[in-house]
């Protein structure tokens, strides 16, 4: 599947992708973290969700208007709160920089070429705060 097919499947995504077991690894990774993190391919809040419950300050960002809208509406009917941005991970372009940087699940996969993958990993490293991490 392309990156912008997800505009067409957004209503259905959390029955194509219902997996969890990444979800406590994340929350337990991000806790570690003091500043705010930054999770990239976030889709419709899978991992989202738990890290803003468990209290990480989070923005998300995702090339699918749709499944953004999907995330926006999640987050308004828990009472929680994240930056939400419409943006291609090999053009990243945020206000502030971030501790840490994450891309759950396989979501990198779907940058199938050695170029975009090196464009997305030098748009992550120039969004880290120096020492920061990726994962």
């Amino acid at each position: 599947m392309e990156i912008n097919d997800y505009d067409n499947i957004a209503d259905l995504y959390d029955i194509y992708v219902p997996a969890t077991f990444d979800i406590d690894f994340f929350v337990r990774e991000t806790a570690k973290v003091r500043g705010e993190v930054l999770e990239l391919m976030s889709g419709t809040g899978r991992v989202s969700i738990p890290l803003l419950e468990a209290g990480v300050r989070l923005t998300c960002v995702d090339l699918s208007a749709e499944l953004n809208a999907v995330l926006k509406r999640k987050l308004a009917q828990r009472g929680l709160k994240a930056d939400v941005y419409r943006m291609d991970v090999r053009e990243l372009d945020l206000p502030r920089q971030f501790e840490q940087v994450i891309i759950p699940f396989h979501s990198f996969a779907h940058l199938t070429t050695p170029r975009d993958q090196r464009r997305a990993l030098k748009r992550i490293y120039d969004f880290l705060t120096p020492g920061g991490s990726f994962i």
